[in-house]
């Protein structure tokens, strides 16, 4: 069995415009999404601030100085009638701080006791949880999506670090899946709240007989708002 994979990372796709989230030289994707993933303490997008006492905004700053922000996206009516908090795994992602004045999911409530806490998006008072169910798998090996008021049986709370970082907490058990069918169990602490790209796209093959080949293409993106196409080329031996 071989696999290619490649992130779905395209400045001219419909969230990276809409959301003006390509920024020259900065180390985050503007195709993104925010994920839990293994801890790397030299990951400097795993640092986070929380810029109220009470109800603010979580951001991070790139490589370029730009802060970002952890932003839910909210759907809504064509009226706009009806705004609804997006609850599906992929919805969470990082937008530079200075697009959101004013934008609903881009205020958190931390609440807890010591440093386990939960966090709340602020507008409809739905936990940020993440994805923990059996049989799924996050953007990139051994991550976890993350979601507003997630189904299933996510893991919602968190563990606030010494140096910024937001785990999982301790002794949370914790699906860690290497996207290639190795899946072990790990301690919550082993993932950080981090920005990721917003999945890969991948392409599987494996020989047949007679010359043949099964290839089967797998999206890993989660996301319904900006949905990300894959396609794949090829030519045949006559």
């Amino acid at each position: 069995m071989a696999v290619t994979a490649a992130p779905a990372t395209d400045a001219t796709s419909p969230i990276c415009t809409a959301e003006g989230t390509a920024i020259a030289g900065s180390d985050v994707p503007c195709d993104n999404v925010v994920s839990t993933a293994k801890c790397d303490p030299t990951n400097r997008l795993q640092k986070w601030s929380f810029n109220a006492s009470g109800a603010g905004r979580i951001y991070t700053v790139d490589s370029v100085g730009t802060h970002w922000c952890v932003f839910a996206d909210h759907s809504s009516l064509a009226d706009g009638s009806l705004v609804i908090p997006w609850v599906e795994e992929g919805s969470v992602r990082a937008v530079p701080c200075a697009a959101l004045a004013g934008r609903k999911g881009a205020t958190w409530t931390v609440r807890g006791s010591g440093n386990v806490v939960s966090i709340q998006d602020t507008d409809f008072s739905v936990p940020l949880g993440a994805n923990n169910e059996f049989g799924s798998s996050g953007p990139i090996p051994h991550s976890r999506h993350t979601c507003c008021d997630c189904s299933g049986t996510p893991v919602v709370s968190w563990a606030l670090g010494a140096h910024g970082e937001i785990t999982l907490p301790r002794g949370s058990q914790v699906i860690d899946d290497d996207s290639v069918g190795g899946v072990a169990m790990a301690d919550g602490t082993e993932f950080c709240l981090t920005i990721v790209e917003s999945g890969w796209l991948e392409v599987w093959s494996a020989p047949l007989t007679a010359g043949r080949h099964a290839v089967a293409l797998f999206n890993r993106c989660a996301a319904l708002l900006f949905p990300r196409p894959l396609v794949a080329s090829y030519k045949t031996d006559n």
